[in-house]
């Protein structure tokens, strides 16, 4: 739904928000919901603890295919009176408080389900990272890079859960952390991060599409955050901090195929195993080993109907920005939507973003006017054929992709019409002026497009006087006035119609402004 981590920036150096808190707490649980019928023995002893691994091994190789090797896992389950101890060795990781261990008690139920509680989670975690070598093409600082250090602290956590290894039920998870902490440093730059509270709540259920849900499962989470801060600098940059009083997020994934999503699962595994290769080889411009290209083709036929479409949003109060000495600003709230689905073989997906109460630090007030109080923008691509895409990546992903049969492929991605991208809402709020819109484009074939669009006006009048009375906003008169001699009027409204043709023309209102024969202010021919 959402990510707390983001990719490190470069071979070295450090940069991202802290890993999913959920994620350690889910592998235990996962060792209920995923292993076979060993672990749901009613009676707990030390070979039904025997058995809950012997059943979490053989899935794990059925994950990895036929004649793999079944792997050596990092899980310990231990019967403990009347329930089961399960741990996780987090290898690599040292601890300051014992050793680096995640661990929860598991109790089974007669119906088959489980119930997971007392999370005991290190206190604090560190771990230094050597920096890979650096590619051939490096030079100065970058040639050489040093180690990453990462540090982690959790002040305390709870987490309960109720899991349904049949999954014909809903499973259930509630985590709470307080007092988490990160810092990771390389030698040229670094992040902190504080979140004071991050709770959850994660349901995973029977899919509710249909009377008959045929296997299919439903994500659903609502995560909350409390007083949370980053601040971090690159080399050559400034300090940058960013915070939010709170943030709250929700997110459904439904029509999960369980079965397809262990393949997918084992297609990521090969693609771990064969990545960093391939990142190396890339560093030093050349293609990607054929067993890495194997693996990526393998998670792209995985991903082929897997889920039927997902939603999320999330809202951020009390937002803070700060750029070293160039100054900061704040925002009262600022709102992320999206979503996906495809119920008729073609792609729908749409983002929100919603802000308010946008305020810069520092403006003089012949600046401070021209920043917008509010601003919404809905962006969408839609009609966008699956089937087509996912003809193009698996060809793409061949052994030897032929050049032949991607043209054709790329082609079908603009059959029957092509696909759209538009924006369903557009609204700036300037002072006493508003502008709303919305419009499309069809994107009909490479580099040809047709679309249309309506922008409207309120209160330009006002937004034209403030600049006839301040010197320093006079520069954007010529423009203003541009706009309203373009503009038609409807009552107390300011209206442009923009369309587009296939021939890179354009009109505003009916007179051509730029393309073929156009220009502004000509008239359209007879």
């Amino acid at each position: 739904m959402r990510s707390s981590m983001r990719d490190l920036p470069s071979r070295h150096e450090p940069r991202g928000r802290l890993p999913k808190a959920r994620l350690p707490w889910l592998a235990a649980c996962a060792v209920l919901a995923l292993c076979g019928g060993g672990a749901r023995a009613a009676t707990v002893s030390p070979a039904g603890a025997q058995a809950a691994m012997q059943d979490l091994r053989a899935w794990v190789g059925s994950l990895l295919g036929p004649g793999a090797t079944a792997p050596v896992l990092p899980v310990q389950i231990t019967a403990a009176g009347d329930h089961y101890r399960i741990a996780v060795p987090i290898a690599g990781i040292a601890a300051k408080d014992g050793p680096a261990t995640i661990s929860a008690a598991a109790r089974p139920a007669d119906d088959g389900t489980w119930t997971v509680d007392d999370l005991q989670l290190p206190r604090a975690l560190g771990v230094t990272l050597g920096a890979p070598a650096a590619g051939p093409q490096a030079t100065g600082p970058q040639a050489a890079p040093g180690p990453i250090a990462v540090r982690i602290g959790i002040a305390g956590a709870q987490g309960h859960a109720v899991i349904d290894p049949a999954l014909r039920t809903p499973s259930q998870l509630d985590l709470s952390l307080t007092g988490v902490t990160s810092d990771i440093r390389g030698p040229l730059s670094y992040q902190t991060q504080h979140i004071d509270r991050y709770t959850l709540d994660t349901t995973l259920a029977p899919d509710t599409g249909g009377a008959d849900h045929g296997g299919l499962l439903t994500l659903s989470d609502r995560a909350d955050i409390q007083g949370w801060t980053v601040t971090g600098q690159d080399p050559g940059a400034p300090k940058v901090a960013f915070g939010a009083a709170r943030v709250h997020a929700a997110g459904t994934i439904a029509g999960i195929d369980a079965a397809q999503l262990r393949a997918l699962l084992a297609a990521f595994a090969d693609l771990g195993r064969e990545w960093p290769d391939a990142v190396a080889l890339a560093r030093a411009h050349k293609p990607p080993p054929p067993a890495a290209r194997a693996a990526l083709r393998r998670v792209v036929l995985a991903s082929r109907g897997i889920l039927r479409s997902f939603q999320g949003e999330e809202t951020l109060d009390g937002v803070r920005l700060s750029v070293g000495s160039l100054g900061g600003g704040t925002a009262r709230h600022l709102k992320i939507g999206f979503g996906s689905d495809a119920p008729d073989g073609k792609l729908h997906s749409r983002i929100s973003v919603a802000l308010d109460g946008l305020a810069v630090d520092g403006l003089p007030p012949q600046l401070a006017v021209l920043v917008p109080q509010q601003v919404v923008l809905s962006p969408s691509v839609s009609d966008l054929k699956l089937a087509a895409l996912t003809r193009l990546a698996i060809d793409a992903t061949a052994e030897h992709p032929d050049p032949a049969r991607l043209a054709p492929d790329m082609q079908a991605l603009f059959a029957d019409g092509g696909f759209t991208m538009g924006m369903d809402a557009l609204s700036v709020t300037l002072g006493q002026t508003r502008l709303t819109g919305k419009g499309e484009v069809r994107i009909l074939a490479p580099k040809v497009m047709q679309g249309e669009a309506r922008l409207v006006a309120t209160g330009f009048a006002q937004l034209m006087q403030t600049a006839r009375s301040d010197p320093a906003l006079q520069q954007v008169l010529p423009m203003l006035a541009m706009a309203r001699g373009l503009a038609k009027t409807e009552g107390d409204r300011l209206v442009w119609q923009i369309a587009s043709s296939p021939d890179g023309g354009v009109t505003v209102n009916g007179i051509p402004f730029g393309g073929p024969g156009g220009g502004p202010g000509r008239k359209p021919a007879e």
